[in-house]
């Protein structure tokens, strides 16, 4: 199973779930897919709801929803548009003990394409897996001071945290949980962006910018890169080509968020979702006071950041807010007219009914006897047929059984001469046993007598054989003497010769 988390509280909630739906248009192995959502105490019920729904209109595995209560609480915040939910994920290894490795994902993102390549990317030894932090990476003299104000040998794989792939396998073995936790005490300027980095130093893995395309550099235009030299440290012209023309998700890494601004880069994806799921939005009735406070929330932190409060759109919300209320009454009140009207239709058209189906009942009972008398009048006319037809099959059935009784009779006499061949057969049987028993007897005999016979074969060959080995010798002895005598014989004559 393939598993995405998330973090968010009640501000954040309506991005999470515009970035989840963007996630479930996109994917292609939905019942594969589970997300893990780590929410705080004041996370909506109503939101909570549509996730649901969701998930189930999408056949995605029920999500894991898991409450953080007052994780985090005490922490500073030094980032304004990020809040206290960013540090939840750093207890996502404890949390997920039965899951291996997740991709984790900012709230203000936007899937575009289908992510189980992503999902399946195969993490190794790191800890995690990003996309570099281009701005950070700007001047190159900042970038070494920052590595050594953050204690890493380099500046060569700091990655931004929006979008990380995490190794919880490998971080729960390494014991890098606990790590983690005492480094969120010592107030680092990028928060838990910086403790990850520092932490994970030297085994990160770095991922192409179409897996993080953010929004903070110009992403419109392929041009821009040869005037952005942040991007071209970082990433190659072909990645940064890739990124910007297919990208996989959209991240808007910045104080400017397209649920505030239409004039934010790629803003026009995220309102797309938007305005498709807003009528499913408020369905629920706290979603308008929800979404008041949630452009409240937005125009503080555009103030808290240096940018101009957008009060006209909070005046326009509050109108429509107070349009609807009062159209919400009167739907209110129509509606329960309409329940009412509805019953009575409902009534009706069950008497109607009722009355029907008596009328279809009588209808077919009528159909049913006329159909049942014809039937008996067919019956007793092939009845009779049936006794006509019957007599004379019994006046045929008497001949055959007298036939019968004759071919019977004449088989107990065949069967009578076929008992005495049989006896006869049985004591010419017994007869040829007796021979046959005879036959093997002497048998035996001759095979008894065959295999003496064979012994004293044996026997005289071996007589054969070392008579032939006499000869053979008594050969050579002659041919011996043979040879002496002739030896002999010339030095007798040599002899005589010399007397001479």
């Amino acid at each position: 199973m393939k598993h995405i988390a998330m973090a968010a509280d009640k501000n954040y909630a309506l991005p999470m779930y515009i970035s989840m739906i963007s996630a479930m248009n996109c994917c292609n192995n939905k019942e594969d897919l589970q997300f893990i959502l780590l929410i705080s105490e004041d996370f909506p019920d109503f939101f909570v709801e549509l996730i649901n729904e969701a998930a189930f209109k999408n056949r995605i595995q029920p999500p894991r929803f898991l409450s953080m209560k007052d994780s985090f609480e005490d922490l500073p915040i030094s980032i304004p548009h990020t809040s206290i939910p960013t540090y939840y994920r750093l207890l996502l290894p404890e949390l997920c003990p039965d899951v291996d490795t997740c991709l984790y994902m900012d709230v203000d993102t936007l899937v575009c394409k289908d992510l189980t390549e992503l999902l399946s990317y195969d993490m190794g030894e790191h800890y995690l897996a990003g996309v570099k932090a281009a701005a950070y990476y700007y001047p190159p003299k900042a970038a070494q001071h920052r590595a050594e104000k953050l204690g890493i040998a380099a500046f060569d794989q700091y990655v931004n945290a929006g979008i990380l792939l995490l190794n919880l396998k490998k971080i729960r073995e390494d014991g890098l949980q606990e790590i983690v936790l005492k480094m969120t005490e010592k107030g680092y300027g990028s928060q838990d962006q910086d403790i990850l980095n520092i932490a994970c130093y030297g085994k990160i893995a770095i991922l192409p910018p179409k897996y993080n395309l953010m929004t903070k550099y110009p992403v419109m235009d392929i041009d821009d890169y040869e005037r952005t030299d942040c991007l071209k440290i970082c990433y190659t012209k072909e990645e940064w080509q890739e990124a910007v023309e297919d990208p996989v998700i959209i991240h808007y890494a910045d104080n400017r968020k397209p649920w505030v601004f239409s004039d934010v880069q790629r803003a026009d994806r995220w309102q797309h979702i938007f305005r498709n799921v807003f009528p499913k939005l408020m369905t629920k009735e706290s979603f308008l006071d929800h979404w008041i406070n949630f452009m409240y929330h937005n125009n503080d932190i555009q103030e808290k950041t240096g940018q101009k409060r957008n009060a006209s759109l909070v005046g326009e919300l509050e109108h429509r807010k107070q349009q609807l209320a009062e159209s919400w009454e009167r739907n209110a009140r129509l509606s329960k007219d309409r329940d009412a009207l509805e019953q009575r239709r409902k009534e009706s058209v069950q008497e109607v009914t009722k009355l029907k189906e008596k009328l279809k009942e009588a209808v077919e009972d009528s159909a049913r006897a006329k159909a049942e008398l014809k039937s008996r009048s067919d019956e007793l006319s092939k009845c009779r047929l049936h006794v006509g037809e019957l007599n004379t099959l019994l006046q045929q059935t008497a001949a055959e059984k007298a036939k019968i009784n004759n071919m019977l009779q004449q088989v107990y006499k065949d069967k009578s001469e076929l008992n005495t061949r049989l006896q006869k057969a049985y004591a010419e049987k017994s007869e040829l046993n007796s021979k046959l028993q005879k036959t093997y007897t002497e048998k035996s005999e001759l095979n008894a007598k065959l295999q003496q016979t064979y012994a004293e074969k044996s026997e005289i060959n071996a007589k054969l054989k070392q008579a032939y080995a006499d000869k053979t010798k008594r050969g050579l002895r002659i041919k011996e003497l043979e040879k002496e005598l002739e030896e002999e014989t010339v030095f007798s004559l040599l002899k005589k010769k010399m007397k001479k």
